[in-house]
């Protein structure tokens, strides 16, 4: 294949060498990336479109040895005299070693920090024991199909009996059933294609899916028998949604980039593209435009609309190394070996500086003052200090599940003291704090049912509030709240074309307005008082406030997101310092000035109302409360602690939930939202066409492929989050290769192995390429305890390195081939028919920016570009 033209007439043309090896591929913007192979036809190097080089080294053998990236640093492999991988050395020189049985199967991982996890297996090979590097031990039976049906956990405290929970299938290994560690059983059921038809919850409440002949979703009726339909195109676009009567509605171009959304309120917006399928414009009807550009690399360099502009600029391996907000501030960031930030400065001056251990968890934030935050860990990567330089230190202690069991913060006195207690669920069930015990009742789905302030509600069609004891509430086609009535006074709301909330009149109080950069991210606050506050950003933490009476507040931020340190308010030239103290869901609890004295306390209800602060706006989970109107900005929108839920729907739609008002499922002493979105353009869409470009998977075999491997990001027993469980840190290494020793390409032996046994397991081959696509974005990135840290969803933009992107899919081709030869399949193509122009477009298509997760409309954008149905 010489050259692929699409539908708008842009071609990518290819050659290879004698042995039909690719060499280069040059895109519809004569933007060539070039390949070179040795004698024995291995790949030694790649070169991209601005010259950056990867290279390869093979030892005599062929076994790859080392892999030297455009900046010098190079990743290093040693082998066993089997050939099994035995050390990995990263680009700082910490070493990973790796050992293994006579049977190939991985026995031992010891850490640069030489603490060991070690592996057992059963006679069938199936993984049956992991001990971790504190010798806690999880256990896991198999049926008689190698299926996973039981594991069982560490116990809580010793001489407790271990938690476990059980799964069950059905004959063609489509999971059936789950029970959960407290008993609670939820039921899966599946039509003649194995298509999933009905999900009944633990309450025996019901949600039902319907589809066409084409396995297109074609309906949702959620529990109480609200239905969401939608309609597609011949090439099975989604052309329609719909639900009360109201209809949202696209339109697309030849090669299925969307051109067009009408939304619930019959509002138009338009979007264009370049040559290369990235999107270059948003057109609104008020004929107001975003505007967006790219480098030859497809990285995002600009972000326009009415309120300014933000640039980005990059070092040779992608990473962020300065932007420029719309107000003209530059913030650069620089980097160690491994890909670790290592300064921050913001117009030119060091704002922080950070170091590392051996594992790449952060030990140290030092300000410009030379003033440092240090962190310890445990053998497992839990937190269990922060020493604040003034003095706090805060110390976390854990049960024998890696439950955060007390939290206490001492500095000239206890600053915040709290001890938690759980039930079998994982529930907090009690709170015992300086204040007094708080304790917390939940009904078989998790969901609180006892609260501090008990309040009487009722629920419109589409789960909007309509009212509750003293007010009511009216929302716009969109599900954005307009109107809030209490006491026979009103509230108005205004959103913009985005959904963003823009504007609160209230009654008597005053009004307050907001503005968003091309991001979409909140960067003014003007109050009708005449206050007006900038942001400026560090990724999507605020980093900085300035306001237009000439004073600021500067922020340190720790790792990952709502991690404040501190703040440093500055009015005429003096500064004063506060320190934030935080419990277990990262809520504001006490503010501490530079002598360890306690300035500020904060308390909340189970929902977040609170006492207020007049020192900070960040309180509960760490998020921003407006002073004027209560609600809480989470980015992605407003959240309304008073009735618990937010105000507008998830952008994602239905992805985040039937109930796209729900604060965290009602588990809001459990669980945090900062974001409210997931990401699944690979996990689904890519992995589903694949499939079927290979040729041996029927579609339904695609859909079930590709339904598993998102899943696993989705199921309470796959799904990652933050490691402060044992069981949430097994699932993170098990099924994410969150651990220092990942290494791209390198599948999980445990999954493959229960992926290949019996006549067909998709669900298992589902869990194998989510884990393998997963390596690629987690090696030297990932940690089991906290994901990406400062990194955010970099690691996860396959626009961020679109050569990697490409070999990962390369990776899952040929694990999906592999798979197919196992099972007597036939008709697969071989790689090198595939319409790779198509999966490089995919690649360099936007997934964001990295601080976010990736949005309803730029998933759309990359899910018509494979031309695939929409999940």
């Amino acid at each position: 294949m010489s050259s692929v033209t699409d539908a708008r007439d842009q071609t990518t043309s290819f050659s290879y060498d004698g042995n039909g090896n690719l060499l280069t591929s040059t895109d519809a913007l004569n933007q060539i990336t070039q390949r070179a192979y040795d004698v024995r036809g291995r790949l030694i190097s790649t070169t991209d479109a601005l010259g950056n080089f990867t290279s390869f080294a093979y030892d005599s053998v062929g076994r790859l040895t080392k892999v030297t990236r455009s900046d010098g640093s190079a990743m290093n492999y040693e082998y066993d005299p089997a050939g099994r991988v035995a050390a990995m050395i990263d680009p700082e020189g910490n070493r990973s070693t790796y050992t293994y049985d006579r049977a190939y199967r991985l026995t031992s991982l010891t850490d640069a920090l030489t603490q060991t996890t070690s592996y057992g297996y059963d006679a069938m090979s199936n993984l049956a024991i992991v001990t971790d590097t504190l010798s806690r031990t999880i256990n896991y039976q198999y049926d008689d199909f190698n299926r996973l049906v039981r594991v069982f956990y560490p116990p809580a405290t010793t001489g407790e009996a271990p938690l476990f929970q059980t799964l069950a299938y059905d004959a063609v290994g489509n999971v059936t059933q789950r029970t959960d560690t407290a008993g609670r059983t939820t039921n899966f059921t599946y039509d003649n294609a194995n298509r999933l038809v009905a999900i009944t919850d633990p309450l025996s409440q019901v949600t039902r899916y319907e589809y066409n002949a084409r396995s297109n979703l074609t309906a949702l009726v959620d529990a109480l028998g609200q239905r969401y339909t939608f309609a597609y195109d011949p090439l099975s676009r989604v052309t329609a949604m719909t639900r009360a009567g109201m209809t949202m509605g696209f339109v697309y171009d030849e090669v299925g980039n969307r051109i067009q959304r009408t939304d619930y309120n019959s509002m138009p917006t338009n979007y264009t593209y370049d040559a290369l399928n990235r999107l270059t414009k948003i057109t609104y009807l008020d004929a107001t435009t975003a505007n967006y550009s790219y480098d030859k690399l497809s990285r995002l360099t600009g972000a326009a609309n009415i309120n300014g502009t933000v640039n980005f600029a990059y070092d040779k391996l992608g990473r962020v190394t300065s932007t420029t907000d719309v107000w003209g501030q530059l913030i650069e960031y620089t980097y160690d070996l491994n890909g670790n930030r290592t300064r921050m400065s913001s117009g030119g001056t060091t704002s922080a500086l950070y170091q590392y251990d051996p594992l790449n968890r952060v030990t140290s934030i030092t300000d410009a003052a030379g003033l440092s935050v240090n962190y310890a860990y445990d053998a497992t990567g839990k937190l269990i200090s922060r020493a604040l330089p003034n003095g706090v230190q805060t110390t976390y202690s854990y049960d024998g599940l890696d439950r955060l069991t007390r939290l206490q913060a001492v500095g000239a006195k206890v600053v915040t003291d709290n001890a938690y207690q759980y039930n079998n669920a994982g529930d907090l069930v009690q709170n015992t704090d300086l204040g007094g015990t708080h304790t917390y009742a939940y009904d078989v789905l998790d969901r609180l049912t006892s609260a501090t302030y008990p309040r009487t509600t009722n629920y419109q069609p589409f789960n909007r509030l309509v009212g509750t004891s003293t007010a009511s509430y009216v929302y716009d086609n969109n599900g954005n709240l307009t109107t809030k009535s209490e006491n026979g006074k009103a509230t108005s709301f205004a959103w913009d074309f985005e959904n963003r909330l823009t504007q609160v009149v209230t009654p008597s109080s005053g009004s307050v307005s907001y503005k968003y950069d091309a991001l979409g991210r909140r960067i003014q606050r003007t109050g009708s008082d005449g206050v007006q506050t900038n942001f400026t950003y560090d990724g999507q933490d605020v980093m900085k406030d300035v306001n237009n009476d000439g004073s600021t507040v500067d922020y340190l931020n720790g790792p990952g997101v709502d991690n404040k340190i501190r703040q440093t308010s500055t009015v005429r030239k003096k500064s004063t310092a506060l320190y934030f103290a935080a419990d277990h869901l990262g809520s504001t609890t006490a503010l501490t000035n530079d002598r360890s004295h306690v300035v500020d306390e904060l308390t909340y209800d189970a929902f977040g109302n609170g006492n207020g602060s007049k020192e900070t706006r960040y309180d509960y989970t760490g998020r921003e409360r407006d002073p004027l109107t209560g609600l809480m900005y989470y980015r992605a929108r407003w959240y309304d602690p008073q009735i618990g839920r937010f105000i507008s729907e998830d952008p994602i739609g239905l992805i985040g939930g039937i109930n796209q008002f729900t604060y965290v499922r009602n588990r809001p002493q459990n669980l945090r939202d900062p974001f409210g979105l997931y990401e699944i353009d690979v996990h689904y869409y890519l992995t589903y066409y694949l499939a079927k470009q290979m040729g041996c998977f029927t579609d339904a075999e695609a859909r079930l492929i590709a339904d598993a491997d998102q899943a696993t990001d989705e199921n309470d027993e796959t799904k990652p989050s933050a490691g402060l469980t044992a069981r949430q840190r097994w699932q993170n290494e098990s099924f994410h290769a969150l651990f220092p020793g990942a290494q791209e390409g390198v599948g999980s032996p445990e999954l493959w192995k229960q992926a290949i046994v019996g006549r067909t397991n998709y669900v298992g081959l589902g869990r194998y390429l989510h884990y393998l696509q997963d390596t690629f974005s987690h090696a030297g990135y990932g940690s089991p305890l906290y994901g990406h840290g400062f990194d955010l969803h970099y690691v996860d933009k396959t626009d961020s390195d679109v050569e990697k992107a490409v070999r990962m899919a390369q990776s899952t081709w040929y694990a999906l081939q592999e798979y197919a030869r196992a099972k007597d399949k036939c008709g697969c193509q071989d790689w090198k028919d595939a319409s790779w122009g198509v999966v490089r477009k995919f690649a360099q298509a936007s997934g964001g920016p990295d601080w976010r997760e990736i949005s309803q409309d730029e998933i759309e954008n990359k899910r018509q570009i494979l031309d695939v149905p929409r999940r």
